[in-house]
Formats: C-alpha cells, sequence, structure tokens
C-alpha cells in the first residue's frame, strides 16, 4: 500500500545520511496507521532515528538540505538537545520533542503538518501519553504495562484521539 512507502523509506533513512527525514517519515507513518500490524516495527524505526540523529549532532555530521522543512526539523532538535546529557531514551525524548514543539510552533510548519500535531497532543493533555505509547511501550514494556495499569484505559483513548487527528 502507498502508506508502507512511508515506512519503507523511514527504514533506509535510519541508518543512512538523513535520519531526520527517517523520523518525520516514520511518525507520519504511526500517525495514519496507529494500529497497523506494522505499527511496533514503526516506532523501533522512530526511536533508531532519533538516536541517529543525535549520535550525528554530537559528532558534527549534520548539514543543511534544501528542504525548509527538514531545515527547520534540524534546527529545533538541535536548540532541544542542547540540554541532553543523558543520551536518547524515552523520558528524554518526551522532554526533547516537547521543546522541539514549541521551538518549530513559533518558527515555521515542519513536514506533514508534526508541529500542528505536536500541539494538538500537548493542548489537549496527550502528549505525554503519546510519547509512553510511541517509546517506552518498546524500550520498558514492563514499565508502560504498568503505566497503562495506573492509567486505565488511557491507550485505547490515545489511538481514538489519533485516529481522529486531521491532517
Amino acid at each position: 500500500a502507498y502508506l508502507e512507502n512511508y515506512l519503507n523509506l523511514a527504514r533506509l533513512e535510519a541508518i543512512g545520511e538523513q535520519p531526520e527525514k527517517a523520523c518525520m517519515l516514520a511518525e507520519y507513518y504511526i500517525l495514519k496507521a496507529p494500529q497497523s500490524r506494522d505499527i511496533k516495527d514503526a516506532k523501533k524505526i522512530l526511536r533508531a532515528a532519533y538516536r541517529n540523529l543525535y549520535l550525528n549532532f554530537k559528532e558534527g555530521k549534520i548539514n543543511p538540505t534544501n528542504n525548509v522543512g527538514l531545515n527547520l526539523f534540524l534546527k529545533s532538535f538541535k536548540q532541544a538537545s542542547m540540554s541532553l546529557e543523558e543520551g536518547i531514551e524515552a523520558i528524554t525524548l518526551c522532554k526533547l520533542r516537547s521543546k522541539m514543539t514549541m521551538f518549530a510552533i513559533e518558527k515555521g510548519n515542519l513536514p506533514y503538518q508534526l508541529e500542528k500535531i505536536w500541539n494538538t497532543l500537548l493542548r489537549e493533555g496527550y502528549f505525554e501519553a503519546y510519547h509512553y505509547w510511541l517509546f517506552t511501550a518498546i524500550e520498558d514494556p514492563n514499565s508502560y504495562a504498568a503505566w497503562l495499569q495506573y492509567h486505565k484505559g488511557a491507550e485505547k483513548e490515545l489511538l481514538q484521539k489519533i485516529t481522529d487527528l486531521h491532517f
């Protein structure tokens, strides 16, 4: 299917020269198909893409592109990641992406309207749950299970919210 192309390209870009592109492609796939059979793989690709982007920044391997949206994504990542010392993990990704959201809302539009989606999730109180679902579920399934136990019905409500997003 057409949507699978986003995931396949994200898979290639996550280990390629533009992990920032993989971040956006994988998240677009996740947002469009939150209950697909490949969702776990998509989440792993997204996490790997952020890790590789972080490592590229640390090693000075980031080059600006001609794509305004990608450059904005890179600038927001750079700005937000300056305070990261623990590396990329589920908790730091939530903090990082919160800062990226604020930066992107002020500075312009990310591809696939990600800043609008993140802002909606943030304003409506779903942002933390979204990050638990995205990253903690694959990084630490036991913590995610405990979180679900404490927040009964949160995953179902979140998936409905994601499904209802229009972009």
